[in-house]
């Protein structure tokens, strides 16, 4: 038979070393099963145990028992030594048949593994043992414990199934020196990378019935397997062994996981860029600004790589191209793909999210898990347009290289696509764009300028046209009254149109723009500034604050207008640049008096305010993430400005539209409402929307399915509410009554106070029940709306949280993610360094959370929480306070269970808690705990209940099933305490469902079976969740509710197959209602069972036959066999 180009899926079962090794088929596994199952079955029966008479032949099949798998396998004997030649080794002319009782060493050779076993008596010479430590030697007292005799009949039927290990050897490899063979790391290192996984065999020929194959990755284990792409060559990679031939230039018929290409812009497209590394202005990598989504990459990868033991996830045999996750001099680990092989342990690297390359040893690489591929590379590869080498030189010298890194490291560029070259690779030109002047400036010219590079020309070339160019246009398109702008008459202008440049930005409250027609005139006095002072020397001058001065700005090269708002230092002094808006600190070296000529120019940057909007929290106070924010996306953008109505201020009141990335106008205002850091401003006259008609505003595309919301809420209060400080619509007035604001604390002023359904009894669900006791129920009336709100936020809230630095106050409002990956509304409970603890408002719950997994919102502080939180009406708990006993009790027993609430008293603080009756399943949860000792009555009796429960502790012996078990166990003691008027007139029906009492005196679910005595009357009932029978008076039996018979029986009667009595037991006690059997083979069964984790294979449905296997994987019933007390049914 030819298995040239044969390929098929494997384990390995065996190995001495990558040239001997053996294998099984995977389509074997179950014909494996199969022989496996008749083994241990003939095993078990007496007539194969071997005698000491019997004879041992070399080279004769046998049967062992494995003392690693316990399993009995087929063998043959390869070696017999003796006792009367236990000192000295077996002679070629020795017998080679011997009576067992004769043999003091056995080696049996494992056909379907292998591997071999060696038998010894215990008194046997240990020299006389073979060493190798691949063996597996087994020292017993006798032989025949471990060894059986096939008989004629198994013989033939074995002789039909062929070994199945098959002997191999891998292509072409031998070990790295011949002269010392294969060394236990190589054996060792092979056994890690195929040791129980399935991998693929391709076999290129056979040798004297040997296989010669390669040990592959199977095609469907891509990436989460360590298997290598070929067994052979990780050998080698790992310098291991070596080939025989030349390592080929490619591996055949292999694949290797890749990262998809970078996003990359359109020519054309200007988009905001960092420069991530550069090998020279014709050859750098940059990097898009992130989204939120993909900017926790990095965090993530650190958090399992760090983690992750390493040997889970080595590169045996690295491949060109391949992706991985490689170690930087820092000691993360980053995203990389394999770009070359040096030498047989080093590889290089490229970083795809930064561009940069290393060279590393396979010890720093690991493979890329499947989560990380589905991001694109992140680093894009550029090159300056349009520019070369300074006189066109051959490569660029240092000084541009150093001069383009100043200009370009750590700075928000934006880029402009000129062409997209081959392989693509973008030729841009680059501006910076966070000047502090706020003016982008060519680095491509900027190069020119400094004689660092010269323009390549050509008919390509694309800049920005001259200002005079723009300032002509701009006069051309901008509908306004020019002479109004020059003079400074901004607010003339309401409703007015303008364009220009945000230079800098404060807060929203604070942004200075220089519009476009000032440019001209920027851009001269500039340069008559460089002209004046550029030979000038600093002066001894006592500067003070509100002085006007010249100031040069090393960062940008430039002098521009400033003066002076504080003095720091004798060396330094605070300057406000007034042609930008930004404040500096700089040298009083870099100060100048500014000439009177200079002065005559008004100041260029326009202060102005964003309007309609005001700060979240209540407070005045702009946070500084929303500055941050502002400042990041507005900075040096190009934007228009539409003038508003007058308002007091020295802030001119504007509203800003610019484009976002995507090309679309954007209002700035309307964004940060989007984004939950600014609210809309409060209407003039008194009046504020808020509640529904407050989300009206944000979110129009989803409003129908929160039309509902509030006015279902406010039909159902039947409770006063505190009149707040601003003024509700008028769909709120109708349903809402006011009262005397009462006192409260501030961190509950965030959200209105929570509705209490009008009905004095409604149904309601148990979301949570806190550390303090309190009870926190939905009102199932109120479902609908929590589910629309939910489903609101989950439109409008997405990815993670906020993941730039932000100060958090306690009772801030929120949104937070919860680890089923929804959002939900919260507010902040306590500070405490990296996490925080938040409350669930709609849920109750407290939760230690992450900082990046919250994001600070008011957007939906206007609808009330839809959690109450209530206490039980006049219950004391033991100690005055709830034990974490009885609040874990509370807990499993009523959350997310449906309840009857009956309210008692409306608290006199409207976020106080609601004084209830709580009832479950028809039982009074008062009376229960009470019962169960966890408190007591206050004022009086406890009230008259319907029920008062029974919990059988320690009672969850079905872990999925933990719940309802619990459920089950619950018995109404009042409501058994009297025998229902003619209950005897059903014990005429069997199998009639009941609660009886056990001997434990708990109650559980029964059934009746038979009457077995009139006088007085005694009935046999089985508890059907446990099979277990009792006699019982009619005291111990009540009618079962029906909402106890809803739950499924868990006792399940099952036969077990495989066995019987056995004909020669001699016990005398037998079991009365089956003599067959004896009591000791009934209480060695129970031994055998009790109490511990069986698993059962159905042999019959029916009626359920079963076999039934312990946790060492052998038949339970085994050892009643071996005890003599039962025999094998065949």
């Amino acid at each position: 038979m030819s298995y040239s180009g044969l390929t098929e899926l494997v384990f390995v079962s065996h190995v001495i070393n990558p040239c001997h090794f053996y294998i099984r088929k995977y389509s074997q596994k179950k014909e494996a099963f199969a022989l496996q199952t008749k083994l241990e079955n003939f095993c078990c029966s007496k007539s194969s145990y071997l005698l000491p008479s019997d004879i041992l032949e070399l080279g004769a099949r046998t049967l062992i028992k494995s003392r690693e798998t316990g399993m009995w396998c087929r063998g043959t004997i390869t070696e017999l030594i003796p006792v009367q030649s236990k000192y000295q080794r077996k002679k070629p002319c020795d017998p080679i048949r011997y009576k067992v009782c004769d043999v003091a060493l056995l080696k049996v050779f494992l056909i379907d593994f292998g591997s071999s076993v060696v038998l010894t008596f215990s008194g046997c010479d240990h020299t006389e043992r073979p060493h190798p430590a691949n063996l597996q030697t087994i020292e017993t007292h006798d032989i025949c414990l471990f060894v059986r005799k096939p008989d004629q009949h198994l013989e033939a039927e074995l002789a039909a199934v062929p070994p199945l290990a098959v002997r191999c050897s891998l292509k072409d490899v031998v070990p790295k020196n011949e002269d010392e063979g294969w060394g236990e790391e190589a054996k060792t290192k092979f056994l890690e990378m195929v040791n129980n996984k399935v991998v693929s065999m391709m076999v290129f020929r056979e040798e004297d019935g040997v296989l010669i194959v390669d040990l592959r990755k199977p095609p469907f284990n891509e990436v989460s397997s360590n298997v290598p792409l070929s067994l052979k060559d990780a050998l080698v990679f790992l310098d291991l062994a070596r080939f025989k031939l030349q390592l080929p230039s490619q591996l055949e018929n292999c694949t290797v996981s890749h990262y998809s290409p970078p996003n990359i812009p359109q020519e054309g497209e200007e988009v905001f860029v960092v420069v991530c590394h550069i090998n020279s202005p014709s050859d750098f990598y940059l990097r898009l600004r992130e989204s939120v989504e993909s900017s926790a990459l990095p965090e993530k990868i650190q958090e399992i790589y760090k983690q992750e033991n390493g040997k889970n996830l080595e590169i045996f045999c690295p491949v060109e191209g391949q992706a991985c996750i490689a170690k930087q001099e820092d000691g993360n680990w980053y995203r990389a793909q394999i770009i070359g092989l040096p030498s047989c342990r080093e590889v290089l690297v490229k970083y795809v999210d930064y561009g940069n390359t290393a060279n590393l040893t396979h010890k720093d690489i690991r493979r890329v898990k499947e989560e990380f591929l589905s991001f694109p590379e992140k680093a894009i590869r550029c090159r300056l347009a349009c520019i070369e080498p300074f006189k066109g030189a051959n490569e660029w010298n240092r000084e541009a290289k150093e001069r383009f890194e100043e200009m370009t490291e750590d700075k928000l560029m934006l880029c402009s696509v000129i062409e997209i070259l081959d392989n693509n690779i973008l030729s841009i030109e680059l501006f910076n764009a966070s000047a502090d002047n706020g003016r982008k400036f060519s680095i491509n010219c900027q190069l020119v300028e400094e004689d660092l590079a010269s323009y390549v020309p050509g008919p390509n070339e694309i800049w920005d046209d001259p200002l005079e160019e723009i300032s002509k246009t701009s006069e051309a398109l901008i509908p306004m009254d020019v002479e109004a702008v020059h003079e400074g008459d901004f607010r003339s202008l309401c409703n007015k149109e303008l364009h220009g440049r945000i230079s800098h930005v404060v807060s929203p409250s604070k942004i200075f723009v220089q519009l476009l027609l000032s440019e001209r005139i920027l851009k001269s006095l500039q340069e008559e500034m460089a002209s004046f002072y550029k030979e000038s020397q600093p002066q001894p001058v006592e500067w003070e604050s509100e002085m006007h001065c010249a100031v040069y700005l090393h960062d940008v090269g430039q002098w521009q207008r400033g003066q002076i708002s504080r003095i720091v230092s004798k060396t330094s002094a605070e300057v406000l640049l007034y042609d930008s808006g930004a404040e500096e600190t700089v040298e009083v070296s870099c100060l100048r008096k500014l000439e009177e000529s200079m002065k005559t120019t008004k100041a260029l940057a326009i202060e102005c305010s964003l309007t309609e909007i005001r700060p979240t929290g209540g407070s005045t106070q702009w946070t500084a993430t929303v500055c941050e924010c502002l400042s990041y996306y507005l900075t040096g953008a190009q934007v228009k400005i539409i003038i508003q109505e007058n308002a007091k201020g020295c802030a001119l009141p504007v509203k800003i539209l610019c484009k976002d990335e995507t090309g679309k106008i954007t209002d700035t205002s309307e964004y940060l409402i989007e984004q939950g850091l600014a609210l809309r401003n409060r209407r003039t006259g008194g009046a504020c929307l808020v509640s529904k008609e407050h989300l009206e505003v944000h979110f129009k595309q989803e409003n129908a399915q929160l039309e509902g919301c509030n006015s279902e809420i406010a039909g159902a209060r039947n409770r006063t509410v505190p009149e707040e400080n601003t003024t509700v619509s008028e769909s709120g007035q109708k349903s809402l009554k006011t009262q005397e604001l009462l006192p409260h604390s501030g961190m509950d002023e965030v959200y209105k106070s929570p509705i209490v359904p009008e009905a004095k009894i409604f149904q309601a669900v148990v979301s949570c029940v806190g550390g303090d006791g309190t009870i926190y129920i939905i009102p199932k009336l109120f479902e609908t709306a929590l589910n629309k709100l939910m489903a609101e936020i989950q439109n409008t809230f997405k990815g993670l949280g906020l993941l730039i630095p932000y100060c958090w106050k306690k009772g801030e409002a929120c949104v937070v993610r919860g680890s089923d990956t929804l959002w939900y509304r919260a507010k902040i409970v306590e500070v405490s360094g990296s996490t925080l603890q938040v409350q669930y408002i709609d849920r109750g719950y407290i939760e230690s959370i992450p900082q990046c997994h919250l994001y600070p919102t008011t957007f939906y502080t206007g609808i009330p929480p839809f959690c109450i939180p209530c206490q039980l009406y006049k219950t004391l708990p033991i100690g005055n306070f709830w034990q974490q006993d009885a609040v874990d009790y509370l807990q499993e027993l009523l959350k997310n269970e449906e309840v009857e609430i009956h309210v008692k008293e409306l608290p006199d603080n409207p976020w106080g808690k609601l004084s209830i009756s709580l009832y479950f399943g028809g039982i009074s949860l008062s009376s229960f705990m009470a019962y169960q000792k966890y408190c007591v009555s206050i004022g009086g009796c406890m009230e008259q209940n319907r029920s008062t429960v029974l919990v059988r502790k320690g009672i969850f012996y079905l872990g999925h099933q933990v719940k309802w078990i619990f459920k089950v166990s619950l018995y109404c003691t009042e409501y058994c305490g009297v025998l229902c008027d003619g209950f005897e007139f059903f014990l005429s029906f069997t199998e009639l469902p009941c609660l009886a009492e056990y001997v434990d005196g708990l109650w559980y679910r029964a059934k009746l079976l038979s009457v077995t005595q009139l006088v007085p009357v005694q009935i046999l009932v089985q508890f059907v969740d446990y099979g277990t029978y009792l006699v019982a008076p009619t005291s111990r039996l009540r009618h079962i509710p029906c909402h106890l018979l809803k739950y499924p029986v868990q006792a399940v009667r099952v036969l077990l197959a495989g066995f019987r009595p056995a004909s020669n037991d001699k016990n005398v006690e037998r079991i009365p209602y089956s003599p067959e059997w004896s009591l000791k083979a009934l209480w060695t069964m129970v031994d055998c069972v009790e109490g511990k984790r069986l698993s059962a294979s159905i042999l019959v449905r029916n009626e359920v036959t079963i076999s039934l296997y312990g946790d060492d994987k052998n038949l339970v019933h085994l050892k009643l066999i071996e005890m003599g007390l039962a025999e094998l049914d065949q």
